[in-house]
């Protein structure tokens, strides 16, 4: 595992993917079980387009970036980020976790530490996310961390066939406070 880390949990680290963790990527967010629940993540990436994909986002210091989530062995289990969301106005995080690490809190643990990083150094007031309507394990997540449903929308995703029904949250900074610890 090469690249500073962005943050640490007692189980993962954050950073800018490598391009060479293309095929550990590939191997995980093209599954279908894992791509259909993503916005712009094929079935069939190419080595190009993977690494264009992880390219796209570094971090910068300010909303608008993806990381790569390794393990402490340095085994790149999932990604996380937070890019603008324009029609809820407010940054917008997203996630994925390999299939045989979901399961094991990843998701939550790396959610938590991203909004530290989003309502401290970042200084977000609120964030938004949303989740495909059968994607109920990242409904779970999301209410854990405290995100507030809004309303049901309609979104497309490159490995779906049709647009289908997303649910939208929505998650202050003075909600999050009141509901964590910050440290």
């Amino acid at each position: 595992m090469t690249g500073a880390a962005i943050f640490k949990t007692s189980r993962l680290v954050a950073r800018d993917m490598n391009p060479d963790d293309w095929r550990e990527l590939v191997a995980f967010a093209c599954l279908p079980e894992v791509a259909r629940m993503m916005a712009s993540v094929k079935t069939d990436w190419s080595e190009t387009e993977a690494r264009a994909w992880m390219a796209r986002a570094p971090f910068r210091g300010q909303p608008g970036f993806c990381l790569g989530l390794h393990d402490t062995a340095g085994v790149l289990v999932g990604f996380l980020g937070i890019a603008p969301l324009p029609d809820m106005g407010v940054p917008s995080v997203m996630y994925a976790i390999a299939p045989e690490y979901q399961g094991r809190g990843y998701a939550t643990e790396a959610l938590r530490a991203l909004l530290v990083l989003a309502f401290g150094p970042l200084d977000v007031s609120s964030v938004g996310a949303d989740h495909f309507h059968d994607n109920l394990a990242s409904g779970r997540v999301l209410s854990k961390l405290g995100f507030k449903y809004i309303r049901d929308d309609t979104a497309k995703s490159a490995a779906r066939v049709e647009p289908e029904r997303i649910l939208l949250y929505r998650l202050t900074k003075s909600q999050f406070e009141a509901a964590h610890e910050i440290s």
